[in-house]
């Protein structure tokens, strides 16, 4: 008689066989392993990701993009106010102050223009100088206030005005020139 025999292979690469189970499984999208007979999947660490199942290895999140939990199956897009200009990243870096990202996905930030400026870091937009301030180059964290014997009465100014003959501004960051007593 035949005695009937069974013939036990290891689970390749990208599939895994728990204990106890007679099958191999694909290891799912966010998992994988690299070796023969595992018993198990791992997860895709932070800054990696696998949308496909079966796999033996995890994808660094692209440019613009980054992934802060394990086992993800996608990457997320940097938010506006920030940008990822590396592969592979857990977080999204903050715009420094100065700058500002209007946009998703990007891989740098946006230098504010003069006339404008941006304090804080992580922004979206720069703000307008106000009456009296002015931001003479790109790239400010903060509006300057015009000088005494100038002015500016307009918001979003690079320069300003010097006070005409006969009228004076003592104070910085005047709105308007005071004529001179006679």
């Amino acid at each position: 008689s035949k005695r009937n025999s069974v013939e036990c292979t290891s689970c390749g690469a990208g599939t895994y066989s728990p204990p106890s189970s007679m099958r191999c499984s694909e290891c799912p999208a966010g998992f994988y392993t690299s070796t023969d007979g595992s018993t198990s999947c791992t997860a895709c660490s932070s800054g990696t990701y696998q949308n496909r199942t079966g796999q033996t290895a995890c994808e660094a999140c692209g440019i613009g993009m980054a992934q802060s939990a394990t086992g993800q199956s996608s990457c997320d897009a940097c938010d506006e106010g920030k940008f990822s200009s590396d592969t592979g990243r857990a977080t999204c870096s903050e715009c420094p102050s100065g700058t500002y990202q209007d946009d998703i996905s990007q891989t740098s930030c946006l230098s504010c223009l003069s006339g404008k400026a941006q304090p804080a870091t992580g922004q979206s937009s720069c703000d307008a100088c106000e009456h009296g301030k002015y931001a003479s180059t790109t790239g400010k964290s903060s509006c300057s206030e015009c000088d005494a014997g100038k002015y500016q009465d307009s918001v979003e100014q690079s320069t300003c005005e010097e006070c005409s003959k006969g009228s004076f501004s003592a104070s910085t960051g005047s709105i308007e020139c005071s004529l001179c007593p006679t």
